[in-house]
C-alpha cells in the first residue's frame, strides 16, 4: 500500500514537472513570436552592437528594445562630435549587416591601425570565451580592449561615449533615425556622386556611389523614408587592397567644398556661384551670401553662418558686352554651360584675379577626391588650368621619381610592396598627365607620393603662395618664366590635381528628402526563408497549402521585403 502511494506520488510529481516545463516552452516560444526584433538580435546582425544592448531581467517577461547609435553629422560638430575622422574602404568582417553598423565601421574617430592583409601587421586582437558577445577567436579591429572581459562594456567600442536610441522596426529589419543633414554630410565625406535619380508621383529614389560603398535613398509616397549604405564588393581577396587600411578626412572642410565656400580661417571666406547657361561676369559682393541662392540653404542648416561670407555674384551679360570689354586686364574664361556639351565665356575683372589665385592658395589639404560644387571647380579650373599645364610634366616626373627614391618608407606606411615596386611610379606619372579623371584611389597614390616630398611642412599643407608669387622676368620669345618647383609649388599642383579629379555632386538632393530618414540594413535571406516557413504556420494553414503557392505570389504579398 505505501509502495503503490509512493509510486502514485512520484508518477503525480514527475507529470507535474512535465507539465510546468511545456508551459514554460510554450511561453517562451511565444514570448519570442511576439517580440518585433526576435529575428534581428544576433551579431549577424548588429555586430559589435549586440554588446550595448539591455540584458532581459529574470521578473522581465518582454525582452527589451534594440538600440543603436545616435547618428549625428554637420559641417559644425563633425561626425558624431569628431571632425577630423578615419575613412577605411570596407568595414571589419564583424560590422553586422545593418546599413547603420557599416556606417560606423567605415568611420572611425581615430586610427583603426594597419591593414590586416599585411604580412607583419596586425590590429589589435583578443581571444574571448565562448559566453562573451562575439565569436571567439575574432580579429576586432573595432576594439581596443585591454583584457577579453572589457568587450562586454560598450566602452570596449572604437565609438564608446555615443548616445543610444531604440531601433525602429520597420518591415523585416530596423534602423536608427539619421537628420537629412547627417544624410548629405555622410554622402559628402565619402566622396558620393549621383548615378541614378527618379522622382514622381510614386515617390524618389536615388543612387549614389562612394568610396566606402553604394548609397540608396527611397521614399515612396505616404511611407518612411529609407537609405542604405550597401559596403564594396571589391577586394573579394584582402590581400588583392594595395591601399593603407584608413586615412583621414575632414568634415568641416569637406561640406565646404560642396557648398562651394572657401575660408582660409584668416580673413578670407568667400562663396562662389553655380553654373549657367549664359555668359556672364564676376563680381565681389561683400557679406553678399546671405541674399543668394543656391547653397545657402546647405551651408546654414550645416552650422554654417551665411551672413559671413562675401559671394562671387555672377552677373549675366550678352555676347555684345564680352566683345566689347572695358578692362584690358580682364580674364575672359570659358566654362562649361548647363547645356550638356557647351561652354560660356566668363570674365573674371583685374581685380578679382588676385582673389582667385588666394582660393588656389588657401585650398584644403584632402587624401580623397573632393565631393564639390560644380561652379566653383568650373571656374577655378579654368582659371588654373594653363599654369598647372606649365608644370605638368615636370610634377609628373618629380612624384615618380619620389615613388622610386622611398620605396621603403611607403611600404612603411602600409602601401602594399608589389604596387609600389612594381606599378605606382607609372601610376602617378600618367594620373597626373591625364589632367582629369574620377578615381579617388588615384588621389590617395598622388597625394600620399606629394607629401614624401615637402616632409618639412610637416602638417602646413592647406596655405601656400604659388599662386600669388610673381613671375620672375620673360623669356625672350615673350612667355613668363616659371619659378622653380619647390615643396610650396608641389603642394599647390596637387591640390590642383584634386581638383581635376574631384566630382560634382548635385547638393540639392536635399529638397527631395524629408527632414528625418531611416537607416537600414539588408534582410538576411535566411531569415526571409523562415519567415515563409513559420507565417503560415502562426496563421494556421496547412503546409500542403503553402506548397501550392507560386514563388511569384510570395514575391507579390512580401515583395517589400526584398527591396533592400
Amino acid at each position: 500500500m505505501d509502495y503503490s502511494n509512493t509510486v502514485a506520488s512520484w508518477v503525480g510529481v514527475g507529470a507535474t514537472a512535465i507539465g510546468l516545463a511545456s508551459l514554460v516552452t510554450q511561453g517562451t516560444l511565444i514570448q519570442e513570436r511576439l517580440d518585433p526584433y526576435y529575428d534581428l538580435r544576433d551579431k549577424e546582425f548588429l555586430g559589435p552592437w549586440v554588446a550595448v544592448q539591455y540584458a532581459q531581467g529574470w521578473c522581465q517577461f518582454w525582452k527589451p528594445s534594440l538600440r543603436g547609435p545616435v547618428i549625428t553629422a554637420s559641417m559644425s560638430t563633425g561626425l558624431c562630435g569628431n571632425n577630423t575622422v578615419q575613412l577605411t574602404r570596407k568595414p571589419h568582417m564583424l560590422a553586422g549587416r545593418a546599413s547603420w553598423t557599416v556606417v560606423m565601421g567605415v568611420f572611425h574617430p581615430r586610427s583603426p591601425g594597419r591593414n590586416p592583409s599585411r604580412s607583419g601587421s596586425q590590429l589589435t586582437t583578443f581571444t574571448m570565451s565562448s559566453s562573451e558577445t562575439c565569436v571567439p577567436g575574432s580579429q576586432l579591429d573595432y576594439a581596443y580592449a585591454k583584457s577579453p572581459s572589457q568587450m562586454a562594456r560598450p566602452e570596449a567600442l572604437i565609438w564608446s561615449g555615443l548616445d543610444l536610441q531604440p531601433l525602429i522596426r520597420h518591415r523585416s529589419t530596423a534602423g536608427v533615425l539619421i537628420s537629412r543633414t547627417t544624410l548629405v554630410t555622410l554622402l559628402c565625406i565619402s566622396n558620393a556622386r549621383t548615378i541614378f535619380s527618379h522622382c514622381n508621383a510614386s515617390g524618389y529614389r536615388a543612387s549614389f556611389p562612394s568610396y566606402i560603398g553604394l548609397w540608396t535613398i527611397e521614399w515612396p509616397i505616404g511611407e518612411q523614408a529609407l537609405v542604405r549604405l550597401s559596403a564594396h564588393d571589391m577586394f573579394a581577396n584582402p590581400a588583392s587592397d594595395p591601399y593603407p587600411y584608413s586615412f583621414e578626412q575632414r568634415v568641416d572642410r569637406c561640406m565646404e567644398m560642396l557648398a562651394g565656400i572657401l575660408d582660409n580661417r584668416h580673413g578670407l571666406c568667400v562663396a562662389f556661384p553655380g553654373r549657367k547657361a549664359v555668359p556672364g561676369r564676376l563680381e565681389l559682393q561683400h557679406r553678399g551670401f546671405a541674399g543668394s541662392h543656391g547653397s545657402r540653404h546647405l551651408y546654414n542648416m550645416s552650422g554654417g553662418r551665411a551672413y559671413e561670407v562675401d559671394l562671387l555674384f555672377r552677373r549675366p551679360i550678352s555676347q555684345d558686352e564680352v566683345a566689347e570689354l572695358d578692362d584690358p586686364m580682364a580674364l575672359v574664361l570659358q566654362v562649361p554651360s548647363l547645356d550638356p556639351g557647351q561652354t560660356v565665356p566668363l570674365i573674371v575683372p583685374s581685380y578679382l584675379c588676385p582673389l582667385l589665385a588666394e582660393v588656389l592658395d588657401s585650398l584644403p589639404w584632402t587624401s580623397l577626391s573632393w565631393s564639390m560644387h560644380r561652379g566653383m571647380r568650373d571656374i577655378l579650373l579654368a582659371f588654373g588650368k594653363s599654369t598647372m599645364d606649365g608644370y605638368r610634366v615636370e610634377l609628373a616626373e618629380s612624384l615618380k621619381q619620389a615613388v622610386l627614391e622611398n620605396e621603403s618608407l611607403l611600404i612603411l606606411k602600409d602601401w602594399a610592396p608589389n604596387m609600389v615596386s612594381g606599378n605606382m611610379p607609372n601610376i602617378v606619372y600618367s594620373s597626373v598627365m591625364a589632367g582629369v579623371g574620377d578615381s579617388g584611389d588615384i588621389v590617395r597614390v598622388v597625394t600620399e607620393v606629394a607629401k614624401l616630398l615637402v616632409t618639412e611642412r610637416g602638417s602646413a599643407l592647406d596655405e601656400t603662395f604659388f599662386w600669388r608669387k610673381p613671375t620672375k622676368g620673360t623669356r625672350q620669345d615673350g612667355q613668363a618664366l616659371q619659378s622653380p618647383l619647390g615643396s610650396d609649388a608641389i603642394v599647390a599642383l596637387t591640390k590642383f590635381f584634386v581638383l581635376e579629379w574631384s566630382q560634382e555632386f548635385d547638393y540639392q538632393m536635399y529638397h527631395n528628402l524629408p527632414m528625418h530618414l531611416l537607416h537600414f540594413g539588408l534582410l538576411n535571406p535566411a531569415r526571409l526563408a523562415c519567415m515563409f516557413t513559420f507565417i503560415p504556420l502562426m496563421l494556421k494553414i496547412p503546409r500542403n497549402f503553402t506548397a501550392k503557392i507560386r514563388r511569384q505570389d510570395y514575391l507579390h504579398l512580401y515583395g517589400t521585403m526584398f527591396r533592400s
